[in-house]
């Protein structure tokens, strides 16, 4: 996956971006399967340009086209197994707290390196409210164990569970689990 995304950055212009989805926990280090690379854009341009600077590189999927249900501009080519996906979500929102659209992906992010660059990769704060409020434990406990010990913040993943609509109930124990075992 990293590799693959490294690949990717040497053959790429500039272009205001996240990274996101399973991938922005794997280049953290978080164990967890991925076999996509989820490249989330601020407008659609970037989208265009990416895929004009790939598409004579990689399998094409998918050219870049609107698609309506999901709000989204979006593309999608393929380099061998790994699947990459380029799009924008074009929801409104006044919350920022949710990976892929409003302000939060864009508010919280960290710069991850990635072969001999960098990559802005969506914060692991809004992972862990993805996966929670998706219900893929699967996914949101390795998230978890990677917060409690890298450290996170707390109001912001409380605030985004309630934005999911998470039960104050499982809100609580994922606060408690985000607990260093010492402070428990």
């Amino acid at each position: 996956m990293e590799r693959s995304l490294a690949s990717i950055l040497t053959r790429v212009p500039d272009a205001e971006l996240r990274l996101v989805g399973t991938a922005s926990s794997v280049v953290r280090g978080i164990e967890l399967p991925a076999n996509d690379l989820d490249i989330l854009f601020h407008d659609r341009s970037g989208v265009d340009s990416w895929f004009g600077a790939l598409s004579d590189h990689l399998d094409v999927d998918t050219a870049p086209a609107w698609i309506a249900d999901a709000q989204q501009y979006f593309a999608r080519l393929r380099l061998g197994a790994v699947t990459i996906e380029l799009s924008t979500v074009e929801m409104e929102s006044d919350a920022d707290t949710f990976e892929c659209f409003g302000e939060g992906p864009w508010r919280y992010f960290d710069l991850v390196p990635c072969g001999d660059r960098t990559v802005p990769a969506v914060a692991t704060e809004l992972r862990l409210i993805t996966e929670i409020s998706r219900g893929r434990h699967d996914r949101s406990g390795p998230i978890v164990e990677h917060l409690r010990v890298v450290g996170c913040d707390v109001a912001l993943i409380r605030r985004g569970l309630a934005h999911a609509g998470v039960t104050p109930d499982v809100t609580r124990q994922i606060i408690a689990e985000l607990s260093p075992s010492d402070r428990r």
